[in-house]
């Protein structure tokens, strides 16, 4: 059997670290939903013990990535991520409002706040008003706006 090194035990922990603070997440909340002790948890993003790739297929899959990922670096880590983000609101657009340039809505909104707010728009099952939001009303984008930014 391979010895898992100290500094795979690291970015391993980096990342399910990162995920927590990106997806706005407790240790006690994550352990809840999948049924983890919560020391057992602890020792994984303290980077003390390391889960087997099982446990690493479910927390992918609670944090929709790839069990991989967790062993790669956390810059490379968040850019593949906001790629997939990326590609998911590009077959939205192609799909739904081709006419859209979603780069000027990024521009004028912030990127990051409307990757957010696709992710979430997403994450409830509001495909709906993804789509509407993909047709490109200002006041549409501003009102769905302010109610992400007041959960």
């Amino acid at each position: 059997m391979e010895t898992i090194t100290d500094d795979v035990k690291l970015q391993i922990s980096n990342n399910i670290k990162n995920l927590l603070k990106e997806e706005k997440k407790t240790r006690r909340q994550v352990c809840s939903d999948l049924g983890f002790k919560y020391t057992t948890f602890c020792d994984w993003t303290n980077g003390n013990t390391t889960p087997n790739y099982r446990v690493l297929e479910q927390l992918g899959e609670y944090f929709r990535v790839e069990p991989w990922w967790f062993y790669e670096d956390s810059d490379e880590f968040k850019k593949k991520r906001a790629k997939v983000l990326a590609e998911y609101a590009s077959r939205l657009k192609d799909k739904i409002a081709p006419e859209l340039d979603i780069s000027t809505l990024c521009i004028i909104k912030g990127r990051k706040e409307i990757i957010d707010l696709f992710k979430w728009l997403r994450d409830n099952g509001r495909d709906d008003d993804l789509e509407e939001l993909l047709q490109g009303d200002n006041e549409f984008i501003d009102s769905l706006l302010a109610e992400y930014n007041k959960v």
